[in-house]
């Protein structure tokens, strides 16, 4: 024991011996057993010797957090779901690569689907909407040209979706699965006489014209010529047929007349079909 406080009760008189400087607040009154008639023996004890046989008498602090359990068995397995339906191959939520199913109309292309017609199982055809373009329109959307110069000046992503309704990666996933490309233009002049003075620049850097040249040997055809013998300030337009390898349309190069009148042209995409000479996965 380290008690530090001890009373002696003799001849029912108390003393009282002090030892230490434990906080009063922690002492404890212990009545011991002694000899004589009238001597009993008081004891003062700290909190933790009077609790030392009887614990847990206080709470002591925090132990240390022991080691991790080991982990338990593993549990059953569960029972197999249900299996799931997938949507039909060439639907919006199930793209085909190509024409390879029996739907007319298939979307094609995962990573962005759109729809085309598949009615001729060896070409794919994409849906454009035909336009009739009043004077007005055609004021709006044409260009004015005054010199020898490319028709967009600074291709931008709108020209391409302008031009073709699509984007630039669903054109370029058909112009990679097809073995060649028919295209169809309708071309809108102002005071612009059309006499192989556009040149038609591809994806693939090569040019096309009305004749071949020593770098190409694809050309263009000009039906319905309604560009040329034009009355002062008066639109007309005309047809361009072009047939090529599997590429697409980037870029226009326009050679205008000497002539003081205002000069405007537009061109608008009319047909543009993907061909197949094998099926296609």
């Amino acid at each position: 024991m380290h008690s530090n406080f001890v009373f002696t009760l003799v001849c029912c008189s108390i003393f009282f011996i002090a030892k230490g400087d434990e906080k009063p607040e922690e002492w404890r009154l212990k009545l011991e057993e002694a000899n004589g008639t009238c001597s009993r023996k008081f004891k003062v004890e700290t909190l933790q010797e009077t609790c030392k046989d009887f614990p847990p008498c206080i709470e002591g602090e925090k132990g240390v957090a022991g080691p991790k359990g080991d982990n338990g068995d593993k549990g059953d397995k569960g029972p197999q779901g249900p299996i799931g339906e997938c949507p039909p191959l060439g639907t919006e939520k199930n793209p085909d690569t190509s024409c390879n199913t029996a739907l007319d109309d298939t979307w094609i292309f995962r990573p962005k689907p759109f729809q085309v017609s598949c009615k001729n199982k060896s070409e794919i055809c994409i849906d454009i909407p035909k336009t009739n373009l009043s004077t007005e329109d055609l004021n709006k959307r044409s260009t004015i040209v005054t010199k020898e110069d490319w028709l967009w000046t600074a291709i931008k992503k709108t020209d391409f979706k302008d031009f073709y309704g699509y984007e630039k990666s669903q054109i370029s996933h058909l112009v990679s699965i097809s073995d060649d490309v028919t295209m169809e233009l309708m071309v809108h002049c102002y005071n612009f006489e059309l006499k192989d003075n556009i040149q038609i620049l591809l994806l693939d850097s090569t040019h096309v014209g009305q004749n071949p040249t020593p770098d190409s040997p694809v050309t263009y055809t000009v039906r319905h010529n309604g560009c040329k013998n034009l009355g002062a300030n008066e639109w007309g337009s005309a047809i361009i047929s072009l047939k090529t390898w599997s590429t697409a349309i980037k870029n226009f190069y326009v050679k205008p007349e000497e002539t003081t009148a205002e000069q405007r042209i537009y061109i608008q995409l009319n047909k543009l079909c993907f061909n197949f000479f094998l099926k296609h996965d």
